[in-house]
C-alpha cells in the first residue's frame, strides 16, 4: 500500500506507530539531492511533523552506511569535475584536506540523525543473502533494502520512501511523495 504524504492525516498517527526511514529520504534531507526543493519541503515537514508527535523513526546502521557511502562517493565526483581531475578514489582518499572535510561533514551529518530518529544496529549475513536470492524473482529489491523488509516490516512496516520497489511489496506501507 502506498500512502502520499501530502495526503496523510498525521492527527490520525500515534506514537505507537513507528516508522523506518530509507535511505533515499536520509540523503534528501540531511545532504543533498537532485530533488524539486518542493519535493524535498514535503519530506523535511512529515518528518518533523512526526518528531514532533514523538513518533518513533527508525534508522538502520546499513542505510547510514549506504548514505555515508553515497557522500564520499559524491564529493569524490565533485572534486574530479571542480578540479579537472582523473584521480582516483583511493587517492583521493588519500588527500588529508579532503578526507578531514568529508569527515567533518559525515561526523556533523551523523550527530544530527542520530539526535533525529532511531538508529538500530542491523547486519546483512550470508543467511539474508541466501534468501535474497533464493527469492530474486518475487521481489524487486536491491539486497539492504530486501534485508531491512525481512528484518523490520513485521515490527515496523511503515517505510517513508521514495525508493518505487518498496511499492510492490504488499507486507510493507509506503508513505512517499509520488
Amino acid at each position: 500500500m502506498v500512502k502520499l504524504i501530502s495526503n496523510v492525516d498525521v492527527n490520525q498517527i500515534t506514537c505507537k506507530d513507528t516508522f523506518f526511514l530509507d535511505t533515499n529520504i536520509l540523503c534528501a534531507v540531511h545532504f543533498q539531492t537532485t530533488w524539486h526543493p518542493n519535493k524535498i519541503r514535503v519530506y523535511s515537514i512529515f518528518l518533523q511533523t512526526l518528531l514532533m508527535k514523538n513518533i518513533t523513526i527508525y534508522v538502520s546502521a546499513l542505510s547510514l552506511q549506504e548514505l555515508y557511502h553515497l557522500v564520499e562517493k559524491t564529493e569524490y565526483e565533485i572534486y574530479k569535475q571542480s578540479n579537472n581531475s582523473n584521480i582516483s578514489k583511493k587517492s583521493y582518499r588519500r588527500m588529508t584536506v579532503e578526507r578531514s572535510r568529508i569527515a567533518a561533514n559525515l561526523n556533523m551529518m551523523h550527530q544530527q540523525i542520530k539526535r533525529q530518529y532511531t538508529l538500530i544496529d542491523d547486519v546483512l549475513d550470508v543467511a539474508d543473502l541466501d534468501s535474497f536470492l533464493s527469492k530474486y524473482t518475487a521481489h524487486i529489491y536491491d539486497p539492504i533494502d530486501f534485508a531491512l523488509v525481512n528484518h523490520h516490516a513485521s515490527n515496523c512496516p511503515n517505510f517513508i520512501t521514495d525508493d518505487k520497489d518498496f511499492q510492490a511489496d504488499p507486507n510493507v506501507v509506503v508513505y512517499s511523495y509520488s
